[in-house]
């Protein structure tokens, strides 16, 4: 069973998590400075207030947690066609009031369907965006950009030679590098 704490012990460890600057929250938990100035590491190493501090964390790491499940649960729902809970409300801005609101249950739309597929299965590693070859392309055809635009650039300020020369190497019988 975790060890008590006292409410001064607990003031400071609730500063900490928030600050993680010791000294300050000593202070802030009412030591006097010079007791908090070599209280500081002592009361870090208290097993009652590191075992506080460590069940605060949990706590907040189980709800994000929580939160995570619920959010990839929607989305698996909402992939797989199950019914969700829509809700609507109409306002009539000009009265300023509620018309009505509406609450029904049935599968997304397609739409969302196919967009919480793809998403479900990028999250799952097992859609990659795009091929290595397109990527590379891609990259290819970025480097291209930019030294065409760094050719424009030296031809304005006339640093340039007025020639310019373009090698285009076209893809070997059956390349393709369509998209």
């Amino acid at each position: 069973m975790a060890k008590s704490i006292s409410a001064q012990q607990r003031k400071f460890a609730n500063k900490w998590i928030k600050t993680h600057n010791a000294y300050q929250s000593a202070i802030y938990a009412g030591y006097a400075p010079a007791t908090a100035k070599n209280a500081t590491q002592r009361l870090l190493e208290n097993s009652g207030i590191s075992k506080y501090i460590s069940s605060k964390t949990k706590k907040v790491e189980q709800k994000e947690s929580d939160e995570a499940d619920e959010v990839l649960m929607n989305i698996y729902r909402i992939a797989s066609g199950k019914p969700i809970t829509h809700s609507f409300t109409k306002r009539d801005n000009i009265k300023d009031e509620v018309v009505t609101d509406e609450t029904m249950t049935s599968p997304a739309p397609t739409k969302e369907q196919v967009n919480a597929a793809e998403l479900w299965f990028k999250l799952g590693g097992q859609l990659k965006n795009e091929s290595k070859e397109i990527e590379k392309q891609r990259a290819r055809k970025i480097k291209a950009d930019a030294e065409l635009a760094e050719l424009r650039v030296k031809q304005a300020d006339g640093s340039a030679d007025s020639q310019v020369v373009v090698n285009v190497t076209l893809p070997e019988d059956g390349d393709d590098y369509s998209e």
